[in-house]
């Protein structure tokens, strides 16, 4: 996949890879560590590739400015945008760790790494559902589908226990427990998911939004104190189910909308105006997918409003102070 991209600004350039081998020789790959086949790993079997990439980014969250933050967000949706339209591939995790920024010679660039899980794109957008995103940052589509898969599991599940007292009870003595291990977490059965870039567009706006919560001014502030009742925590909700209905919840409840902002810290406040306006971009995504262009104005018509890098050094040093203070 990475040879797919050469060539596409902002993707990482693959310089060399090879196959990781274990102390006998053998090249290393999951299915050797298996000692049982479950349906969720079925007819699946991962190898240990080594990769040798260039150039070297930062994370997005170290960012100097608030125009720097907001244009490698651009920046980001470009590359998707020249990945779906010139190449045909889908980029399916798009998260914060996943978004960088580029220090090119005049000026920083957004960087998108992790293409491992990229995909050719399908006439029907359905793939397997392995490297599906990324929870917090999911879009309301993707984990609307994916909840019914664990609810499904769940439920599997359930019965499975029920069956197990039952014979349990016909028997005269009870079976000696086995240690309970990872293989008895809820993995969910290979299936299918379909996916498009507007997932990935909704995918930014939950990362921007953590950024706008979570940190407190540039070069990876974190902020100190707690946000109680946060949307972050709805958002990160490992019942997928509850998490999905919390997302959409938030597009549809113009109360959820303000609870956001209110949450976003101080620094971050000349922000406000392009969370509303995207806001209002991805509402009724899950029914008509917004497109490339429809997020590109609204993060261009915000970002040319935004002071210059040089003067916002300022706004970055009282925003330092801001931190140290709370």
């Amino acid at each position: 996949m990475m040879r797919l991209m050469q060539g596409v600004p902002g993707v990482p350039k693959l310089v060399d890879y090879w196959l990781t081998t274990t102390s006998d020789g053998e090249v290393d790959i999951t299915q050797n560590y298996r000692k049982k086949e479950h349906r969720s790993t079925k007819g699946t079997s991962r190898t240990h590739v080594r990769l040798v990439l260039k150039p070297c980014a930062r994370p997005l969250h170290m960012f100097r400015t608030l125009k720097e933050f907001v244009r490698a967000i651009r920046d980001i949706v470009n590359i998707q945008r020249a990945a779906v339209e010139d190449c045909k591939i889908l980029h399916r995790d798009c998260s914060l760790n996943n978004a960088m920024i580029l220090d090119d010679l005049d000026l920083s660039k957004g960087f998108l790494i992790d293409w491992e899980f990229a995909v050719c794109i399908t006439a029907d957008n359905r793939y397997p559902i392995g490297g599906t995103g990324t929870v917090p940052f999911m879009s309301r589509m993707l984990l609307s589908q994916v909840s019914l898969l664990q609810q499904q599991v769940i439920a599997e599940a359930e019965q499975k226990k029920l069956m197990s007292a039952q014979k349990s009870k016909s028997k005269k003595a009870p079976a000696l427990k086995t240690p309970k291990t990872s293989s008895d977490s809820i993995a969910l059965p290979v299936s299918h998911v379909v996916q498009t870039f507007s997932d990935n567009l909704e995918s930014l706006f939950f990362i921007f939004a953590w950024v706008c919560i979570k940190f407190c001014g540039p070069n990876g502030t974190v902020r100190q104190e707690r946000v109680p009742n946060s949307l972050l925590n709805r958002w990160t909700s490992l019942d997928l189910a509850l998490c999905a209905a919390f997302k959409i919840t938030f597009f549809a409840n113009p109360l959820d909308e303000q609870h956001l902002l209110n949450e976003f810290h101080p620094y971050f406040k000349p922000l406000i105006p392009l969370a509303k306006d995207w806001c209002a971009a991805l509402k009724d995504n899950m029914v008509h997918p917004v497109t490339f262009d429809a997020i590109l104005d609204v993060l261009n018509s915000h970002l040319d409003e935004l002071c210059d890098d040089e003067e916002l050094q300022n706004h970055c040093d009282n925003a330092q102070g801001i931190c140290r203070r709370s």
